[in-house]
Formats: C-alpha cells, structure tokens, sequence
C-alpha cells in the first residue's frame, strides 16, 4: 500500500484498500497463513516532517491447530495498526506494504488451537481423540523402575 504524500491534506488522508494475502508470503506449512486479501482502514497525516499513519487492519485467516492438526477457519479483526516515519528528505511516497506485512504476522495466534476442548492426538498411535478413542494403553510409569529392579522399599 503505497502513500502519496502529495495527496493528504490538513486534515489527514483516509485510505481504505485491500492487500493481496501474497504479501504475507506464508507457506503451505505455516500453522497460520491469509485466507483471502488484507483489508486495511488508515488515516494518514503529515505532522512536523513525521509521517503518522493509524488505522485497523483484517484478513481470514486458515490455521492449523496445534493440539489436533487439523485446518481451521479464523480471523484477524481490528488489528490496531501504527506507523510513523520522519521525512528527511521529503519523498514522494512512503510504501506501507512491508510494515503491514509485519503487523499482520506479529498478530497471528502464536499457539492457533481449533477450540478449547481440543483432545488432539493419541501420542502413541496419531488416532484424533475429538473423533474417536484408540485402544492404547497409557505408557507404564517407570520412574521408581531402578529402585524396584534394587529390591529397595519391598519388605
């Protein structure tokens, strides 16, 4: 998203657009990536030779849930977006397009888990505890395995 500075007047610039989820570069293995363009609402204003821009920005988005490993729908809604930036020298145009790149990624759910209740996976056999059970049993406890082996404690 580009800014032309000749553009805002005294009372600021209001910028509404939408960004390409390209931008975000995310891959097809990233827990969190855009599902669809990047809506950005900013006001612009030119304040002592300091670029001040202040808005929202929101995109679906697709993750994949940490517990379960299975893909989910979201979103990223009124994401509070900041930039400022002195201009010495004066350009002609400030491109925001890196910035919101890195505020959209910052905002993404660091732990994304499809919902609370989540059961995620048997850790023996993959099965997905929230569609079914398995037939493992638990792992036997055998942190007390080198005393008992020893004798010590049985009388």
């Amino acid at each position: 998203m580009i800014v032309e500075l000749a553009d805002i007047g005294l009372d600021g610039l209001d910028l509404e657009g939408d960004l390409p989820a390209t931008v975000l570069e995310c891959g097809a293995d990233d827990p969190v990536r855009c599902a669809g363009p990047i809506r950005c609402v900013l006001h612009c204003q030119v304040v002592d030779r300091e670029l001040l821009v202040d808005g929202t920005l929101s995109a679906p988005l697709e993750m994949r849930c940490r517990r379960c490993d299975c893909l989910f729908a979201g979103r990223a809604d009124h994401i509070v977006y900041h930039y400022d930036q002195e201009l010495d020298p004066m350009p002609e145009s400030v491109d925001l397009t890196e910035d919101i790149r890195e505020s959209m990624i910052l905002a993404f759910p660091s732990y994304p888990v499809c919902r609370e209740s989540c059961r995620g996976l048997c850790a023996q056999c993959g099965t997905n505890l929230n569609e079914g059970t398995c037939n493992c049993k638990p792992p036997a406890d055998m942190r007390w395995g080198a005393l008992d082996r020893l004798g010590l404690g049985k009388e």
